[in-house]
């Protein structure tokens, strides 16, 4: 099983820019906001967990409040998520 901190994870939502991405959890229950450290490239960077977040509004928030710019195609993705994590849009 592929740790959550992995740079292979399977369940990335969105990658926000170069240090942040967004992750459903192993559990499928919330989403998570994490931010890259080390190289920005190759299998040896780590993905440090920043935010979990169980609606679409927080984890926007969470992500415009930390990750700084984010890249219009991850906003895009972000806002066409549930309003709830396993829930309905």
């Amino acid at each position: 099983m592929t740790a959550e901190s992995d740079n292979q994870y399977p369940g990335v939502v969105a990658i926000l820019n170069r240090r942040w991405r967004v992750i459903r959890c192993r559990h499928g229950i919330q989403w998570v906001l994490q931010h890259r450290h080390g190289p920005e490239t190759g299998l040896t960077a780590i993905w440090d967990s920043r935010s979990y977040c169980q609606t679409r509004e927080a984890l926007t928030r969470c992500s415009r409040e930390h990750a700084g710019d984010v890249a219009g195609d991850a906003l895009v993705i972000l806002l066409r998520l549930p309003a709830r994590i396993g829930g309905l849009p």
